[in-house]
């Protein structure tokens, strides 16, 4: 018997024994498929283990990364003309590329008035701008989220900053709110 068969008996006449048969038999499939599978990847890594080139590729292949194939055109449209030099397809390129700023700048619409940006916002919204406090938890996440890189202006490495946060972040977040609130930021924390 085979899946096919199995899944039409089971349809047409929806007996529980042709529903188990079906199971079963889509179950059992199922395990052979996956299990030829896991051997055929286990083989190929085998195979090409000493090959990177090739083990690299088993790995795309197992996460389902293959690229596709690029064609690349061989003729190319350009003022109305059929172009297949290689060599001018690519000086046509350039000339785009190159003029492409150019094209755009004179496409924009010059103003010689100065336009306030308020002028967009239709709705009169007041003071409604709310910042909640910083919490001793925010602080603590954005310090364990550092990446260990380079330190900034002042010298101070995201590994020295992680090592003494449970001194440091009830004082960090103090700062932090005490600058929204006055509306007053240092110099260095404007610098990126």
């Amino acid at each position: 018997m085979n899946n096919k068969y199995l899944n039409k008996e089971y349809k047409n006449y929806l007996f529980l024994s042709h529903e188990r048969n079906y199971n079963k038999y889509r179950n059992k499939l199922c395990q052979l498929l996956r299990n030829a599978n896991g051997y055929h990847y286990l083989h190929k890594n085998t195979k090409y283990k000493h090959n990177l080139k090739k083990s690299w590729q088993v790995i795309k292949d197992i996460i389902g990364k293959i690229q596709s194939e690029k064609t690349v055109a061989d003729k190319f449209k350009v003022d109305n003309k059929i172009i297949r030099n290689h060599f001018v397809i690519a000086n046509e390129f350039n000339t785009f590329y190159i003029n492409i700023g150019t094209s755009l700048a004179r496409k924009i619409l010059l103003l010689n008035t100065y336009i306030d940006p308020t002028s967009y916002i239709k709705k009169d919204y007041g003071n409604s701008l709310h910042l909640k406090p910083v919490v001793d938890n925010e602080t603590l996440n954005i310090i364990w989220e550092l990446r260990y890189t380079s330190p900034g202006h002042d010298g101070i490495t995201a590994f020295l900053i992680k090592n003494v946060t449970t001194d440091v972040v009830t004082q960090l977040s103090y700062i932090f709110n005490l600058s929204r609130k006055c509306g007053l930021f240092h110099e260095g924390l404007k610098i990126s």
